[in-house]
């Protein structure tokens, strides 16, 4: 089969129309001295707000979402109008408006350029997608610990790195890694429909596009996509759900995972045109996985666990079949490795290694074996990795500025630059030798819901997640923002708008909870590739590290006399309770034995989940006499609150609707309590003292599509 995008394998198919955009989805960006709010139709500069037609602030938005390239008048009428039929002159006008806008600004923050019989071209020094304008204080970023490292200043790099990236697209000036420069010639979208595309792979030439489709919640086939005609075909079919598509180096075999509802996965090839599927391996543990090919074709590399609580790590098949054979040995006490890509030369593996959730580095190591040399060094989350067709660089998306956007860095080592990003989340990333970057790219919006009397509102409509937390005495409800500018702790007093009250680079942040008196917040959170928990004063100011470490923490609980903290680690690869005396920091001391994974603390001892397996158990307050106490929820959840002498929890039953449950701390019959729709897995619960009225983090909208960022290699 050629591997020119000349041909198309399977069966051809109809698809979901394009959505048009919608503003009250679109995250907040910064124009130079502009502040631009979408949802608002808001564009704001110092105390001047200009209010904008919502088509205006649709194109806006849409020049903005792509990169500084360039947008042709048809994407612009199909983005912003959809299906209503109107003529070039809506857009001129909506174009002017834009212009007088920027006009007004003597700094020239942006200006809209035209491409003549093409489109347009947002160029902006600055476009700079983050929520919070405020500027961190250096008295608001907690000291680190002596043992803590230390990294180079993000706001400032994350800020020059959106700069040059988008003078590199509005200016022709290129960015530099180590040892190659590189131009962003162009974006486009490569698969955007209302159905969810994404896990993205590039044949070797760039011709074709293979990634998994479908609508979401239902069956995910396999598509295949002509990069150069646009032409849709699906590849692989049927009622599994087929994930992690890879082609071979010449493009006439497809690698695949096969998924299976608590069963270990499959890794199946398929031989393209029309060839069968055929069984390659079975995943001893893990039941997910992603797949590549070695460049000559004759072996496979795959993520598999050894066992159900070690580090997931690297094997390695032969196409034909065979025995599986490990490639990387991470410590056992880590999350493990993913993202495998093999250099073109078949030389070099790099991978990306999970300390923890939302702690993370690139690696690279020999094919061959030998010890894995680190590529970055910050501990951020690293989503997609992929390797230039000359070795020299690797390319990924991280969260390391705050959103997740795609950098650069020499496969050598060094400081990464970023290569821009535009208002949608980057994921997964696949390259080719055409120098084409197919991007992953979210949006996701879960809202504060707010539940009680028969009657559900949303009580937050921004871009982005909000994770409920905790809510005071005084009915102060605290939580968890994930914004483009990273992961910040809020709070929301009765009818007044929410406060920021952190504002320091997480990428991570869990379990918010008030003190007893309601005086004080602790958190979890991970700074600079470190966990830690944090004591913020419920007014702001500078939060407090009670502990700081290199092993994940998942789960906390204030204790009654307002000074323990109750707390669930993973510490040297065990999961155990530990006891945090918040006035002497540093200072924990072990409660139970392995296994446990989420803690509340109640008047009558302490609530605890295990690892793996179902239910809720009572516990001693030494962490003896463990008595399982409810059969849910299925899995370990901070959805989970006490109140008094009960507790409630987000149980989510097979192919149902999520169900908010209760039951006695001391045990008895566990009680529906209500429907939770929407509930996400990651959702936490918050419930009013005073009114009962619950709260939880609801999904509103994911949308993943795939985008085609073009790289020209400079000198």
């Amino acid at each position: 089969m050629a591997d020119d995008g000349s041909q198309l394998t399977g069966e051809t198919k109809s698809f979901a129309s394009h959505r048009r955009l919608d503003l009250a989805n679109e995250h907040d960006f910064q124009l130079g001295a502009f502040r631009v709010r979408p949802a608002y139709r808001e564009v704001r500069r110092g105390d001047v707000i200009d209010i904008l037609e919502p088509r205006v602030m649709q194109v806006l938005a849409a020049l903005a979402r792509r990169m500084g390239a360039v947008v042709s008048r048809d994407e612009l009428l199909r983005d912003c109008w959809g299906d209503v039929s109107v003529t070039d002159d809506s857009l001129h006008r909506c174009i002017g408006r834009l212009r007088k806008l920027s006009d007004s600004d003597d700094h020239k923050s942006f200006v809209i350029e035209t491409v003549p019989r093409v489109g347009y071209r947002l160029v902006s020094a600055d476009l700079v997608d983050r929520i919070d304008p405020e500027v961190a204080t250096p008295e608001s970023i907690p000291a680190p610990t002596a043992e803590a490292r230390r990294r180079s200043p993000l706001p400032l790099m994350a800020l020059s790195g959106v700069v040059l990236a988008l003078f590199a697209v509005a200016a022709g000036w290129w960015l530099v890694g180590r040892d190659e420069a590189w131009r962003v010639a162009s974006f486009e979208n490569a698969a955007d429909t209302l159905d969810s595309e994404g896990q993205p792979a590039l044949s070797a030439s760039g011709g074709q596009l293979a990634y998994v489709g479908g609508p979401e919640g239902g069956s995910q086939d396999i598509f295949v996509r002509n990069i150069r005609d646009g032409s849709t075909a699906v590849l692989v079919g049927g009622s599994a759900n087929d994930s992690a598509p890879a082609w071979s180096p010449t493009g006439d075999r497809l690698a695949f995972v096969r998924l299976r509802p608590d069963t270990p996965c499959e890794i199946l090839i398929k031989t393209l045109p029309n060839g069968p599927e055929r069984s390659l391996a079975n995943c001893r543990v893990s039941e997910t996985s992603q797949v590549v090919w070695s460049p000559d074709g004759t072996r496979l590399y795959f993520v598999d666990r050894p066992e159900r609580d070690r580090a997931a790590r690297i094997v390695s098949v032969a196409a034909e079949g065979g025995p599986v054979t490990p490639v990387t040995s991470p410590p056992s006490w880590m999350r493990g490795d993913r993202e495998q890509t093999i250099s073109s030369d078949g030389e070099n593996l790099a991978f990306v290694r999970w300390s923890a959730v939302g702690v993370s580095d690139i690696y690279v190591q020999k094919v061959s074996g030998g010890e894995p040399r680190r590529v970055t060094r910050d501990g951020a989350e690293v989503k997609g990795l992929a390797w230039s067709k000359s070795g020299r660089s690797l390319f990924f998306s991280s969260n390391r500025g705050g959103d997740f956007a795609v950098w650069s860095v020499a496969s050598g080592g060094g400081e990464p630059v970023r290569l821009g990003s535009g208002l949608r989340e980057v994921r997964r990333i696949s390259s080719s030798a055409d120098g084409a970057l197919a991007l992953e790219l979210m949006d996701l919006r879960a809202n504060l819901t707010e539940v009680g009397a028969g009657k559900s509102k949303l009580i937050t409509n921004e871009a982005g997640i909000q994770w409920a937390g905790d809510i005071s005495r005084a009915g102060v409800l605290a939580y968890v923002a994930d914004t483009r500018s990273g992961r910040s702790v809020w709070t929301r007093s009765p009818g007044q708008p929410s406060q920021k009250l952190t504002f320091f680079p997480a990428t991570h942040m869990d379990d918010v909870r008030w003190s007893p008196d309601g005086r004080r917040l602790a958190f979890i959170a991970a700074v600079d590739g470190r966990y830690g928990v944090y004591e913020v004063p419920a007014g702001g100011g500078p939060p407090k590290v009670l502990l700081s470490g290199n092993y994940e923490m998942a789960s906390l609980s204030w204790e009654a006399d307002g000074r323990t903290i109750v707390l669930a680690t993973k510490l040297g690869g065990v999961r155990r309770l530990w006891r945090l005396d918040t006035a002497k920091p540093g200072q924990i001391a072990p409660i139970t034995g392995p296994g446990w994974v989420a803690v509340r603390a109640t008047s009558q001892g302490l609530l605890g989940m295990r690892h793996a397996t179902p239910g809720i158990w009572r516990l001693n307050g030494d962490g003896s006499k463990a008595v399982r106490i409810a059969d849910s929820p299925r899995i370990p959840t901070n959805g989970w609150m006490v109140m008094g002498d009960r507790h409630y929890w987000i149980d989510w039953p097979p192919e149902r609707t999520p169900l908010i449950m209760s039951s006695a701390v001391s045990g008895g019959p566990v009680s529906v309590v209500m429907e939770a729709p929407g509930a996400t897995t990651y959702s936490g619960l918050a419930i009013d003292p005073a009114s009962g009225v619950m709260i939880y983090t609801r999904k509103i909208r994911m949308d993943v599509d795939i985008g085609l960022l073009r790289l020209e290699r400079v000198g």
